[in-house]
Formats: structure tokens, sequence, C-alpha cells
């Protein structure tokens, strides 16, 4: 079994208990032919759930860095990849994830909910150890939603609510490191995101500068 084909496993296994929507993937687990892409798929979940991402860093903290990983070199002989959001709001649902911000991304945050930061931490987030994330709800057909996913201000697609002040573990995706390693990490990523091959290309340099903030 592979890394992620493990995640996976333990994120259906210890979620069916607890929330509906994960039912038919759990038992997808019992069929001695389940795949990864079989269970993802029952899911509607993206790989990028089901990894642990670490704050990114705030733009202007990457302006000042002297040294930034430059992207992989698969990506350069491509000249870059595409990408346009088509607001399926897949990576913001399925499995329970974890949307981790800084200090500063909280305060934007609840600038743009229109709330005082302590009102916005104790109604939107919850303390995972010394971190804090962004709160889910069950949404039924489709998971884990995060708090902000809103699919009722467009008819048939999903949009962030805090899309101007989203965290840069939103802003950044899908030029992830988890994503960006491998053409075969990019391809799966792209099973369930339909954004991901499509739309405007992104030059190597901004591919870097995004997966190094």
């Amino acid at each position: 079994m592979s890394i992620s084909t493990g995640l996976l496993y333990l994120a259906v296994v210890s979620s069916a208990g607890r929330c509906a929507a994960f039912a038919p993937a759990a038992a997808a687990w019992a069929q001695p032919t389940h795949s990864l892409v079989q269970a993802r798929s029952l899911l509607r979940v993206p790989p990028r759930r089901l990894l642990s991402v670490k704050p990114p860093r705030s733009i202007k903290t990457f302006e000042l860095t002297a040294r930034a990983k430059p992207a992989p070199t698969w990506i350069k002989e491509a000249g870059g990849l595409r990408f346009e959001c088509t607001m399926c709001g897949a990576c913001c649902s399925g499995v329970p994830g974890a949307v981790r911000f800084t200090d500063e991304e909280g305060i934007a945050m609840a600038k743009k909910v229109g709330v005082s930061t302590k009102q916005f931490y104790e109604q939107y987030t919850k303390k995972v150890g010394k971190e804090k994330m962004l709160l889910e709800r069950e949404e039924e057909g489709f998971g884990m939603d995060c708090v902000f996913l809103d699919r009722k201000a467009v008819p048939g697609k999903a949009v962030c609510s805090l899309y101007e002040a989203r965290p840069g573990q939103c802003r950044t995706w899908p030029f992830w490191p988890e994503i960006t390693r491998s053409k075969k990490t990019w391809e799966e990523a792209g099973e369930d995101c339909p954004g991901i091959g499509e739309g405007p290309l992104y030059p190597p340099e901004e591919i870097a500068r995004q997966t190094n903030l």
C-alpha cells in the first residue's frame, strides 16, 4: 500500500463512523480490487485534503526570503502548468481536512467577515494542539465542507465567501510541493480537480513562487 493510499485508508476508516458520507468509501476497502482512485471518487476528495500542510508564509515574507527552491525540472521542461478554477469546491470539501492560517491571515479574515479577531477565532476556528484551523461542516453528498464554502451564492458552483482574504494555503492551490513534485502527482490531483491542466499557463517561476509561500 502506498503512502497516499494508506493516508486515504486511515481517513476513510476513522471518519466512516462519524459521517455517513464516508460509508460508501469505507465499504469499498472491503473489496479485493479497491483502488485509491475509486475511493477518492466515492468521497469526491482531492489528494490535497489528505495531506498535512504547514501554514504558508505570506507573500511579503516570501519576498524577503533570500533562497527559494526552483520549480521541479519536469515543470521547467514542460514550460509551466495550466490551471483555472472552475468553482467546483472539490479542494474545499471531502474528508476532514486541515486549513491552517497565520495570525496575520486570521486578522484579515476577521476583517472580511466583519467581526473582531477574538469573535472570529471563537466562531469559525478550532485549535488542534497549538495550531489554529478553520472549522468544517458536514454537507450531504460532499463530506466536510470548509465553513466558508458557499454552495448557494452561485447556482451550481461552490465559491469561497472569504476569497479576497483566504489563507495562503488556499490561495496557492494547486501549486503545492506535494502536488507539483512530479507529473504523476499533478495528474492524480487532476483526477479530482477539473481545473488542473486547463486555463492559463503559469510559468515555472510563478509556480516556484507559490510553492515557496
